[in-house]
């Protein structure tokens, strides 16, 4: 049972590991996007937010593992797969709050409605859920200004909504 205890603490250790490559993927996915919607170009932040999903995904599973090991287990890989969940997440909110100052702009492509109601509720979901890890006492200084950014983005989101959310008038 001794030998099954440290198989398992091994092979989790490697699915953390190939989280932490994902994560540092989705940093360079990020930097892409980011460049991309300069040009008010969406195609790269799609492409990103669909590694952030599959991240989420695999993240899932990992900790389902991690905390459903025989016996006591290993602090340290549910300390490190928080941290990288903290850094996606931060990711995540800096990348969106990009998206909606790109959106701001003017220059709304097709399909703009659908995918501005997405990344408001993803928005929204990786603030909550950074809010929530056990961790985030100690988020870098980046994170916690991109969440200020976010609640300020969706404060004013939520004040405008009515007008927002109607995608048949034309900007002031």
């Amino acid at each position: 049972m001794h030998m099954r205890k440290e198989n398992d603490i091994g092979s989790l250790a490697t699915l953390v590991s190939l989280l932490e490559e994902q994560a540092t993927e989705i940093l360079e996915m990020r930097h892409m996007a980011e460049r991309a919607m300069s040009n008010s170009t969406f195609a790269d932040y799609t492409a990103f937010r669909q590694k952030v999903v599959e991240f989420e995904m695999f993240s899932m599973i990992v900790e389902h593992r991690i905390q459903n090991m025989i016996g006591s287990h290993d602090g340290r890989l549910q300390y490190q797969l928080e941290r990288l969940n903290i850094r996606v997440l931060n990711h995540l909110i800096g990348a969106s709050v990009r998206f909606f100052e790109a959106m701001s702009g003017g220059n709304l492509p097709l399909g703009s409605r659908e995918l501005f109601i997405s990344e408001l509720k993803a928005l929204y979901d990786a603030k909550q859920q950074l809010s929530n890890i056990s961790c985030a006492t100690d988020l870098p200084e980046d994170a916690e200004r991109n969440m200020r950014r976010a609640e300020k983005i969706l404060r004013e989101i939520i004040e405008r909504a009515p007008s927002l959310l109607d995608f048949s008038r034309k900007p002031d």
